[in-house]
């Protein structure tokens, strides 16, 4: 597992081994799991929002995560082959995935 996100009501999880996230509720602690693509490995969050974008370094593609109280939609984007890190404008509007060496 990597290390956890949290959003408003949401925290996330990836789990590499599994290509899913699990989405925990902060008010009563349940937790549900969303299939992503394949090897999930960096994930982050748009503060103060039910929003999470995770890379999946196996398939190229970063899905997108939103999250109510009755679930989560995902969406899959491609990303550029080596992309190794995320950040998600305080708005949620936009993500920024450059691929970051050293």
């Amino acid at each position: 597992f990597e290390a956890p996100r949290a959003g408003a009501r949401f925290v996330y999880v990836t789990n590499p081994r599994r290509d899913t996230v699990a989405v925990i509720d902060s008010t009563n602690q349940a937790i549900r799991t969303v299939d992503v693509g394949d090897t999930p490995f960096r994930i982050a969050t748009a503060p103060g929002k039910n929003l999470a974008v995770v890379l999946n370094g196996g398939s190229n593609d970063a899905t997108v995560l939103r999250t109510t109280a009755m679930g989560t939609r995902t969406s899959t984007v491609p990303v550029v082959p080596g992309v190794n890190t995320l950040a998600v404008s305080p708005d949620g509007a936009a993500v920024l995935a450059p691929l970051v060496f050293g």
